[in-house]
């Protein structure tokens, strides 16, 4: 059986030289594992940064504790990610396969010891969330979470039945882990709850793993909190009993147009004015091929439609007086209403007095055409107020969960226009390409500091892909089919 150790790589001589780069391996010791007689070695990679501009202050940085068993080799490489950025990344193999893995980039000027996160950026997808982070100091720090809100990593040793080491993909302060949810993937058994995280490596658990689990087994701890809070948290190193300190948080998110494209929005129910209840059936007769014979359209959003006995003429006088209907909504979490009346955009009295009613019944979650889109053209108006209602409830959520942890902060979303709102001023609607239209902003701000005006853009994401072309300037689409 081979011998535990650690080796230690520089992969770039120009950075060990220009920046006065030195690391040292120390070892705190052994410690019992599960297996009778066996040991575990335990390490840390402290690395000392000297800058040449400021050779007397120079930076120590210690990675979390790597434990290397019995069998086992640990080795690091530090390379040169950028001029700003330094790459190091611990592997540890068993044989020829490896079984865990530690990747960090730091900064040459990195005092991270002494800052808080003062802004963040987000962008959550489909699979991933990544976060952009400057602290008061203006470092940036860059990384990714799992849209999921779980960290995945890979179980290094079992000390005790309940007392096991793990790596994972984003190094985590002590007590950070404490009270959340850890699971063994591809596994049926239960998650089990984390009743301790004394340092960033080790797990105490509140129930033994089943009996045969592996060293190297992939593992992952899932977080009760919205993607972009845990990313909060791990930029500003606070453990979810404490209050994230003051920030301003940009968030970007695809979460409605996923909604859509998977069809997992809300079931709406549209009231209309009495007469007009099959318009998002008929539409407008675009169709891709005019020819076509057998045109297949896509099917209304709408789960129920309910004619309202009202009418209002083209200056918004009453013809026909609002007749209020009784409506209760459906016993499920996932309803919403959509509220539209022909000519609103002139008199909103009806669609108003109709909303009113149908919140005091119990509707959680109502979208009104003339508060949306009060524009003449009663089919985009429609359109417009039934994706809103179809996205409500799952943005709602979203952004209240995001909204709620940040007790000390300033939330502002990114539209589809491209655009920062607050929270208050966001409507679901907006949603719909708010991830997209931040890739054509970041993209286009990349191809300037670059030296490029016109650029093509591509955003790839676990659930969809987004192409943008940018010629100088922002084009605005004002109606998307």
């Amino acid at each position: 059986m081979k011998n535990t150790r650690f080796q230690a790589t520089v992969l770039s001589a120009l950075l060990a030289l220009a920046t006065g780069c030195h690391f040292s391996i120390e070892s705190h010791g052994t410690r019992k594992t599960h297996k009778p007689g066996a040991t575990a070695k335990i390490y840390t990679v402290v690395l000392e940064i000297t800058d040449v501009s400021d050779s007397n202050n120079p930076v120590k940085i210690a990675t979390p504790k790597i434990t290397v068993l019995p069998g086992q080799e640990a080795s690091m490489t530090i390379g040169e990610l950028n001029k700003q950025f330094i790459e190091i990344e611990v592997v540890v193999n068993e044989g020829e396969q490896t079984v865990g893995t530690i990747q960090f980039n730091i900064m040459k000027d990195d005092r991270r010891a002494s800052g808080k996160i003062t802004a963040l950026v987000g962008q959550t997808g489909g699979t991933f969330t990544d976060c952009l982070a400057a602290d008061p100091r203006g470092r940036t720090h860059r990384f990714k979470v799992l849209s999921s809100s779980c960290l995945r990593g890979t179980l290094l040793a079992i000390d005790s039945p309940t007392e096991i080491a793990v790596t994972l993909t984003q190094s985590l302060v002590a007590g950070f882990a404490l009270g959340q949810q850890f699971r063994l993937l591809g596994q049926s058994s239960e998650p089990i709850e984390i009743i301790g995280h004394d340092s960033p490596s080790q797990l105490r658990l509140a129930k033994p793993l089943p009996g045969g689990t592996p060293h190297g087994q992939a593992i992952e701890i899932a977080f009760d909190v919205e993607a972009p809070i845990l990313a909060a948290r791990i930029a500003t190193g606070t453990p979810a009993a404490q209050a994230l300190p003051p920030m301003v948080m940009h968030l970007a998110t695809t979460r409605g147009t996923n909604a859509l494209l998977e069809e997992k929005g809300a079931d709406v129910t549209l009231f209309i004015t009495r007469g007009f209840e099959d318009l998002l059936v008929i539409g407008d007769q675009k169709r891709p091929d005019l020819f076509a014979l057998n045109v297949q359209k896509p099917a209304p959003l709408t789960a129920n439609v309910v004619g309202i006995d009202e009418r209002l003429d083209a200056l918004g006088q009453a013809l026909r007086p609002l007749n209020l209907p009784r409506a209760n909504p459906p016993k499920t979490e996932n309803q919403s209403a959509a509220v539209v009346c022909l000519h609103s955009h002139r008199n909103p009295e009806h669609e108003q007095r109709l909303a009113a009613q149908l919140l005091d019944a119990g509707w959680r979650h109502v979208s009104v055409s003339s508060d949306l889109a009060p524009v003449i053209k009663v089919l985009p108006r429609a359109e417009t107020t039934v994706i809103d209602a179809y996205l409500s409830p799952i943005m709602t959520r979203y952004l209240d969960g995001v909204e709620r942890e940040l007790a000390k902060g300033k939330l502002q979303v990114m539209t589809s226009a491209g655009g920062l709102v607050s929270r208050a001023d966001y409507r679901a609607k907006d949603s719909l390409l708010s991830g997209p239209a931040g890739g054509v902003v970041g993209a286009a701000m990349a191809g300037r500091q670059a030296g490029f005006e016109r650029i093509i853009g591509f955003d790839m994401g676990g659930t969809s892909t987004d192409v943008c072309r940018f010629d100088g300037d922002f084009d605005y689409k004002f109606e998307h089919h």
